[in-house]
């Protein structure tokens, strides 16, 4: 086997994928590294009781473009999420209903309005602050600045529920800034009603196999890189089967497991001053399936936003109006953390209670359930992505993207569009991709 090739891609998550077809189509010799048994890293679709269903990343909105063009290049059909009817609320361990708009007396909901234009205002202003404003908003937590804008408990706790079970963290864990970043990336706080609006029937794992069509054969299975080697003519990726030599690499993985990987020489102060500090956000997906979405009978859209656990959010998941009915449960932050030590059998009686809690006795029996911890996964170690600290993004943030000679870096958690998100994912290939391009072609470098 030739294992000389222009560049290495190690990852073969949809970001992963996403550089090596770009590079494959500019010309590029690429050699992709996966060290699980199937692509699409924090995508995986699997079969439940004869219909495929989402563990992982499912949902795609208005703005998320890539997303879009690819589904429609893979001939795959789009499912609206199923949103009429009422969305369940538990801010303050009571059980209410309520539209988009939250179940808040009314001096609450102008506080809620009034914190969304601040956060809007916080993320058009997000990086074109100088440096001094900004290492006071990112010494900030987003639980610090919500007590500190908001009047009312009512929109505090609508609010920090949102950006919580986005995050996949707690409010005390993630930075003002790294929210504001992240919203930014999105377009802002109107996103967030319509971020899920489509899923794909079949799945979102079609997505990465349309972009293998081109580079199936580029593609390695079962080879998880263990150490970089590089140097001014190239480098050297390594992994218990092989070297391989290259003219530049791309590394798209979350940067808490790119850290995992040992380089040659060591990386510089500041991309470990990184690694060290950014770890991953806690969720824990669960699928439940029943004969039919009970929940519309009863006059629900499937959504739930609960504030107290174990269950952070639900959404309708079914794809069919005459098959059975699916509803997607969501743990994360301290919930998933909590969730995740217990065992499976007693994980799924949790998850039960909590939506029996939420959607009636129904919900106690369902056909078929499955989850995924996503902390517990080894390649993954948590989702939706990564989730910088008070202080992290001031202090080392342009090394999220910064190549580091002919290392380069790709993955959701450095996309400039939809961040965190599977649209995300697909940018920062792109970007990674370009940027690898630009160098090689600036050197000339022959292509073997």
């Amino acid at each position: 086997m030739n294992t000389r090739v222009d560049v290495v891609v190690v990852g073969a998550g949809l970001s992963g994928l996403s550089a090596a077809r770009s590079l494959s189509r500019g010309g590029f010799h690429v050699a992709v590294l996966e060290a699980r048994d199937r692509v699409g890293g924090r995508v995986l679709s699997v079969a439940l009781e004869g219909t495929t269903v989402d563990l992982g990343g499912q949902w795609i909105g208005p703005g998320q473009d890539r997303a879009y063009r690819l589904a429609a290049e893979a001939g795959v059909s789009l499912c609206a999420t199923h949103t009429a009817g009422q969305t369940m609320y538990r801010l303050d361990g009571r059980r209410r209903q309520g539209g988009s708009i939250p179940p808040l007396g009314p001096i609450a909901l102008l506080d809620a309005h009034r914190i969304q234009r601040r956060l809007d205002r916080l993320t058009h202003e997000a990086t074109s602050q100088p440096p001094s404003a900004e290492r006071t908003l990112d010494a900030m937590s987003a639980e610090s600045w919500l007590r500190s804008v908001a009047w009312t408990r009512g929109a505090r706790a609508f609010w920090k529920l949102l950006l919580e079970a986005g995050a996949c963290a707690t409010a005390a864990e993630v930075s003002t800034l790294a929210i504001a970043h992240q919203l930014k990336t999105m377009g802002g706080t109107g996103s967030l009603e319509t971020a899920e609006q489509d899923f794909m029937v079949g799945g979102a794992g079609q997505l990465a196999k349309q972009l293998m069509v081109e580079i199936s054969d580029c593609v390695y299975l079962g080879e998880p890189v263990q150490h970089i080697a590089h140097s001014a003519e190239g480098v050297s990726v390594v992994t218990e089967q092989r070297a391989w030599q290259a003219f530049a690499v791309i590394v798209a993985m979350p940067p808490a497991l790119a850290a995992r990987i040992t380089y040659n020489p060591i990386l510089p102060a500041l991309r470990d001053g990184l690694t060290q500090r950014i770890g991953q956000g806690a969720v824990i997906k669960c699928l439940c399936m029943y004969e039919h979405p009970f929940w519309r009978e009863d006059g629900l859209s499937g959504a739930l936003l609960d504030a107290t656990g174990p269950i952070t959010a639900t959404l309708d998941g079914t794809a069919s109006t005459d098959g059975p009915g699916v509803l997607v449960a969501l743990a994360t932050g301290t919930h998933a953390r909590t969730l995740g030590t217990k065992r499976p059998a007693r994980r799924r009686e949790v998850v039960l209670d909590a939506l029996t809690r939420a959607f009636g006795p129904a919900a106690a029996q369902p056909m078929a359930y499955l989850d995924h911890d996503w902390s517990a996964d080894e390649w993954a170690r948590g989702g939706y992505g990564a989730i910088p600290a008070p202080g992290v993004l001031s202090e080392f943030g342009p090394m999220l993207t910064a190549p580091i000679g002919r290392i380069f870096w790709a993955g959701t958690e450095t996309a400039s569009a939809w961040r965190n998100y599977m649209e995300g994912a697909l940018e920062s290939g792109e970007r990674a991709a370009h940027q690898v391009a630009s160098h090689l072609d600036a050197k000339a470098e022959t292509r073997p």
